[in-house]
């Protein structure tokens, strides 16, 4: 789903809206087909309140995961947007619609990972770490996945790993890794 809300995203990006709706029907396709195998994850909810006249599978209401889904498939079809996600935020795109799947891509994002319980599965991870005497790789794992240092409280980010802290970007420096008495880290 990401790679092809991603390429979407792009086209719209890219070209006029009209032109990225011409050539998207593959990825229109692709959508479409991503969000029915996403029914049988997310299947409708409510479904004695709602088109009880249609297939069992159809009815009730689609599930709130799916439905960014859907407003990319329809923009990629090209249905008119009611909104724009301007002000200066560049990194969404350089268009309404490429901004809109933007928006449509994080919330499905955090609708997943609520969904699969991340931070949750995280925590437990390292909890059962510690708790078989795993404490180095416990905090490794803890810095990685859930940094709290106190001294620098913001992850390293992108500028660290291109080098603008002005060393050469070292993966024991973000998990903590121990060397060796003798050696460099």
């Amino acid at each position: 789903m990401i790679e092809v809300l991603s390429r979407l995203r792009y086209q719209f990006d890219t070209m006029e809206q009209s032109k990225a709706v011409e050539v998207s029907s593959e990825l229109s396709l692709q959508l479409s087909i991503l969000i029915d195998q996403g029914r049988l994850y997310f299947p409708n909810v409510m479904r004695e309140c709602h088109g009880q006249h249609k297939q069992p599978s159809r009815q009730g209401y689609r599930s709130f995961v799916l439905d960014p889904l859907v407003a990319a498939f329809k923009i990629s079809k090209g249905t008119a947007l009611y909104f724009d996600v301007s002000g200066g935020n560049a990194r969404y795109g350089n268009n309404m619609y490429s901004r809109a799947l933007q928006v449509y891509q994080n919330a499905f994002l955090s609708f997943i990972e609520t969904v699969l319980l991340i931070q949750k599965t995280h925590d437990s991870l390292i909890k059962r770490l510690d708790e078989t005497g795993d404490s180095i790789n416990a905090s490794k794992l803890k810095s990685i996945l859930s940094p709290e240092n106190k001294k620098d409280p913001s992850p390293r980010g992108a500028e660290y790993w291109l080098g603008e802290h002005g060393g050469i970007p070292n993966e024991a420096d973000i998990i903590g890794a121990t060397t060796k008495p003798g050696k460099p880290s």
